[in-house]
């Protein structure tokens, strides 16, 4: 079996070299890194992570934790892509990989961390999501891993986030601009979810100043959002997941809507003028700074209200 060694001895180069090359670090310049996979390749070389891993007792690995599945919105979440996106960008000239954990339940959702943890030595995790008593957050809490959450936070975790109170207030603000809009409503689900909770508590407090009543609907099935529309002048939707389940019915009606996240199947549907943009992709980078950086706790990323077309 071919090792490091011989495929450095073969290109022409060091031990390390051929490492980063093979990592795809962009400090090894494009023709050396080529060359030093040709020869990976006509030796046959597969690098053991395995041993590399028990050798310095963590691996070059980060995990990436997505949230498990809504029972019934099950929508393709686009903003948690473009997070993975933003950290895959911000890892580009390291040595670090991605593995993610997407469970289907909850027992198979916390043993595929554990493993990940005990066998596979991943010492630096990224969580998309938040929650109060979460197991996940317990474990790495206990044994003291580095982490990062995307999201609200309960305790004393680090964290990235938008300020999703301040989300929720100029969402309805951007809504009562429209001279159609007199009491915009807020759908929801009927789950317990921080940064629904956050920004349906912004939308209240501008509701409040307005001297409105709030309206919020809470759903967990498209037809209970279809029954609801034809009395309802404007709104806005907790995220784009829950938007994009419900468009059809929304477009039918041709509400106005404010919606979140410049995503690629948000722009394709939604005909609004303005969208409030979250930026996940930079969500996602920030996490990644802040977890080489342990003397920063947390860091908040600013939405921005964009057009939605060109």
């Amino acid at each position: 079996m071919s090792t490091l060694k011989d495929v450095a001895q073969a290109a022409g180069v060091s031990e390390s070299t051929a490492s980063r090359a093979l990592n795809g670090n962009l400090r090894i310049s494009k023709k050396t890194r080529d060359l030093v996979k040709k020869y990976a390749d006509k030796l046959n070389y597969h690098p053991d992570f395995a041993a590399k891993n028990l050798s310095r007792g963590q691996s070059q690995i980060i995990g990436v934790i997505f949230p498990l599945p809504f029972k019934r919105v099950k929508p393709v979440d686009t903003f948690h892509l473009e997070i993975l996106r933003g950290i895959n960008e911000a890892l580009d000239s390291s040595d670090y990989k991605i593995m993610l954990v997407m469970g289907r339940n909850e027992q198979t959702f916390f043993e595929q961390v554990k493993s990940m943890v005990e066998e596979v030595k991943v010492r630096k995790f990224v969580l998309l999501y938040s929650a109060k008593d979460d197991p996940v957050i317990k474990y790495l809490t206990k044994l003291k891993i580095n982490f990062i959450i995307i999201g609200h936070p309960f305790h004393h975790e680090r964290f990235v986030d938008n300020d999703n109170f301040k989300v929720g207030q100029a969402a309805t603000q951007l809504l009562l601009a429209n001279s159609q809009v007199k009491r915009p409503t807020f759908i929801r689900t009927k789950q317990t979810r921080p940064f629904e909770d956050d920004r349906e508590a912004g939308y209240r407090e501008i509701m409040k100043q307005n001297n409105l009543n709030p309206e919020v609907i809470m759903i967990e099935d498209q037809d209970e959002i279809g029954n609801a529309l034809n009395h309802l002048e404007g709104v806005i939707f907790s995220d784009d997941r829950i938007f994009l389940y419900c468009a059809r019915e929304v477009l039918k009606y041709n509400l106005p809507t404010v919606c979140f996240n410049e995503s690629e199947l948000v722009k394709l549907i939604f005909d609004q003028e303005k969208i409030i943009n979250l930026q996940p992709q930079l969500l996602g980078k920030k996490a990644i700074e802040l977890l080489f950086k342990p003397h920063i706790t947390h860091y908040f990323v600013p939405y921005r209200i964009e057009k939605s077309k060109s």
